[in-house]
């Protein structure tokens, strides 16, 4: 394996597993062997245990469970529950139970039970080797590593993917995003400050088979200087928190210094038409629109920049959501949200968004900054959909007036559906929306219908726009200056596409 570990040695903590013994680099891929024999995968286990995986309640799982090996191994190692050691043994063969003991993935206790020291979660084809859940709050130390977490999925699901020299996963934790990449990369730089987080990291690279990792430790772009990727991706400790216990969570620095910073730094490791990928929070005014103050933070030249929202919450709330871990313990769940509150008191912060930067380096005289919510949760892989999106966003930018727009050959998107329902006043209301991981939809007048009835990506959208006009009996040039407003929308919502229908 070609997976390098730059960091020191690494010390155990006594509430969640702690890899590193043995020869793990010939246990990971027979362990993965054990494993996909007993059909260990994502959809097979979301259908033993009826959904999602990082919804599932262990105490209703493991009610769930049969007696097969399969079985066996969901009770081990993704709901952390106490097997036998004759069960434990026979669900691993021919893997011998000693070699995991020994490689401290598996713990043995008195009575012949065994307990897992790590999670094992199947996630898009992967097995990702992760600390295994802190039974509350009190009890996560500063390096624990999360596994496979919504924030995790929701970022994969935005990246752009397609065959690269280089990655970087900034932030890595247990290396998911860095074997995504691995897919589809030569190779990969993990990047991360917690050392724990490296080794799991390295250990998943050798249970996947993805020789093709390099673990780094360090914070930010520091373990990379003077070097270029195809692509950046980065799930980082963007949580606003006056707190720096745990590393997964809190940067250290004041209020959302951490995410401008990051932001501020990625075009200059980006090669040209690369892409970053960051999920972010930021502060913002109740009185300013959202994206104003991520304006400030892709203030630059030499690349293109999507602001995506997600939400945008009430301090309290959002300390309620990132203290729910002490809410057992009433009284120090108190503590912590009121601790938490009077700290955004301080920094005068009244708003706390959360969402995503997308970065695209590009050579070219003209380049674009846009901002969107997302128009409902993200449904599959989006990546794909954003890479064309960019790519019309591109021609908008660079077109020099209303003539090129009306030389192009466009046509609907093929996975569109038309909405409509009937208000108060019984007026008609006509929605065109994209069938697409990103839903955008956007309302259209029936003259704007008629005339997408027209774009068969054969004719100019002049000669249809003039057809139009002739058989309304409108004006061409009033026509045409009411219609193009709209049709830049459309192409901008990705429902346009120049061309003919697929």
């Amino acid at each position: 394996m070609a997976v390098s570990l730059r960091s020191k040695a690494v010390r155990p903590y006594p509430h969640v597993g702690e890899i590193g013994s043995g020869d793990l680099d010939s246990v990971g891929p027979r362990l993965r062997a054990v494993l996909a024999a007993a059909g260990y995968t994502e959809p097979a286990l979301e259908t033993v245990l009826r959904g999602p995986l990082w919804q599932v309640d262990p105490e209703v799982g493991v009610r769930r469970l049969g007696g097969s090996l399969r079985d066996t191994l969901i009770r081990l190692f993704l709901l952390s529950k106490p097997v036998r050691a004759d069960a434990a043994r026979s669900a691993l063969a021919p893997l011998p139970l000693d070699r995991l003991l020994h490689a401290r993935l598996l713990l043995s206790r008195r009575g012949g039970v065994i307990r897992a020291r790590t999670r094992l979660i199947p996630y898009d084809g992967l097995i990702l080797a992760c600390d295994v859940e802190p039974r509350d709050f009190a009890s996560i130390p500063a390096g624990y590593v999360d596994g496979v977490t919504p924030p995790s999925r929701f970022l994969a699901s935005l990246t752009v993917r397609r065959p690269i020299k280089a990655a970087l996963d900034l932030g890595t934790g247990c290396g998911v995003h860095a074997l995504l990449a691995a897919r589809h990369s030569r190779r990969v730089v993990a990047v991360d400050v917690n050392p724990r987080a490296l080794r799991y990291t390295a250990f998943n690279a050798s249970l996947n088979r993805s020789p093709n990792i390099e673990c780094r430790r360090g914070s930010l772009f520091e373990p990379v200087t003077g070097e270029r990727f195809d692509l950046i991706v980065a799930n980082p400790p963007y949580v606003i928190s006056p707190d720096a216990a745990l590393w997964l969570r809190d940067s250290g620095q004041a209020g959302d210094g951490l995410c401008r910073e990051l932001i501020e730094a990625a075009p200059s490791f980006l090669a040209d038409g690369g892409w970053a990928i960051v999920l972010v929070n930021w502060i913002h005014t109740r009185n300013e629109a959202w994206w104003v103050p991520l304006r400030r933070w892709v203030e630059g030249e030499g690349f293109d920049a999507w602001l995506l929202r997600y939400r945008t919450e009430d301090p309290l709330d959002y300390a309620a959501v990132w203290n729910g871990g002490w809410r057992a313990r009433g009284a120090q769940y108190g503590r912590a949200i009121d601790r938490w509150r009077a700290y955004y008191h301080r920094l005068g912060i009244r708003a706390i968004g959360t969402g995503a930067i997308l970065l695209r380096r590009r050579s070219a005289p003209r380049h674009w900054l846009r901002a969107d919510d997302f128009p409902s949760p993200i449904t599959g892989a989006a990546g794909d959909q954003l890479a064309r999106t960019a790519q019309v966003q591109d021609f908008l930018a660079g077109s020099v007036g209303n003539r090129d727009l009306l030389n192009e050959r466009l046509s609907l998107v093929p996975r569109h559906r038309l909405e409509q329902s009937v208000g108060n006043r019984g007026r008609r209301r006509t929605v065109l929306r994209l069938e697409a991981p990103l839903a955008f939809s956007m309302a259209v007048s029936p003259v704007v219908l008629d005339l997408l009835s027209r774009l068969d990506g054969r004719q100019p959208l002049g000669a249809a726009i003039a057809g139009l006009a002739r058989s309304t009996s409108r004006p061409p040039r009033a026509l045409t200056r009411s219609l193009l407003p709209p049709i830049r929308r459309l192409l901008r919502a990705g429902l346009l596409r120049r061309g003919p229908s697929a």
